[in-house]
């Protein structure tokens, strides 16, 4: 059954064109948008496309559909399609190219997942639309749907995972280690910003996670980790060029501790690098295809690699 804070919005904005929900992972936002249109389309005939980014993200919002409404959906020419008795059709589709963007009409379009389809396949697909357009995300970026919100917000929602009370107390639970960890002084990248998104359900950026399991240690935690440092460089050779780049790194208990010495530009002979070499007496990797290494570096015991 849809909650109270969906209906709400639903019945409020039942004549705007655009509706956009924002809302965090188990926030009951695809489920409450396929009851709201199974109520519709059973009301009066209409037609509903529903569209995603991929395949897959069809094939899981399918899956949605039809334990939602417990509907079966079947393949046809023109894509996949649950028929209601009174006239009413579902069609599912996906497209991640405006080139190959079909654009066939329909009442209302239903885009789920809108953050990860590009703008340009929403304007093809937004000009079939007769009457209204939903769209739904996750808020793990700055989504292109904002331009589309008022600004009194009257189409706007933002639901998190408290917005649904059909959640189990299992995982109920694993929320609450969401935000446990997230909180805790050792507290990664990525936690902090699965909190924010799956949990405040608010909009974060995901710069940073490349390596998510990322902490920042001092210089003195890292000078004690009782491991050998082996040493990487990279050379610029120009002032103007790449910069010449030194990185130690240690390893300690299934744990990679990386120092960054420096990054900067011009520094081919500097005693910086000397001395910091002279300080360590492990294999050394750096690029062996430059002419011109400086002297002190190629006397060195070192491995290469190019």
């Amino acid at each position: 059954m849809i909650s109270s804070k969906y209906l709400d919005f639903f019945a409020k904005n039942c004549n705007e064109r655009y509706l956009v929900l924002c809302g965090g992972r188990r926030s009951a936002k695809t489920w409450s948008t396929f009851q709201y249109l199974y109520a519709l389309l059973s009301l009066t005939p209409l037609k509903c496309t529903v569209l995603t980014f991929s395949y897959g993200t069809m094939q899981a919002t399918l899956e949605d559909f039809q334990r939602c409404l417990n509907l079966d959906v079947v393949g046809k020419k023109l894509g996949y399609v649950c028929e209601l008795s009174n006239g009413s059709v579902f069609q599912f589709t996906h497209c991640d190219k405006a080139s190959k963007a079909l654009g066939t009409q329909c009442d209302i379009l239903f885009i789920n997942e809108s953050c990860n389809l590009p703008e340009d396949v929403f304007d093809t697909y937004d000009l079939g639309a007769r009457h209204q357009v939903i769209l739904n995300y996750n808020p793990t970026a700055v989504a292109w749907s904002d331009k589309l919100v008022k600004e009194d917000t009257h189409n706007f929602l933002r639901t998190t995972f408290k917005d649904n009370s059909f959640l189990t107390q299992a995982q109920l639970d694993a929320f609450e280690q969401l935000r446990i960890r997230a909180e805790a002084p050792n507290a990664s990248i990525l936690d902090k910003y699965n909190y924010d998104v799956y949990y405040c359900g608010k909009q974060a950026s995901a710069s940073g996670l490349v390596y998510p399991r990322v902490r920042r240690i001092s210089d003195a935690e890292y000078k004690a980790i009782p491991s050998d440092e082996y040493l990487g460089i990279d050379f610029g050779f120009s002032v103007d060029g790449d910069p010449t780049a030194l990185v130690g790194t240690k390893i300690y208990e299934d744990r990679i501790y990386a120092k960054e010495y420096f990054c900067q530009k011009g520094l081919i002979e500097d005693e910086d690098i000397i001395k910091i070499l002279k300080n360590n007496n492990n294999e050394i990797v750096c690029n062996i295809h430059e002419p011109f290494i400086p002297k002190q570096i190629s006397q060195r015991n070192r491995r290469y690699s190019s």
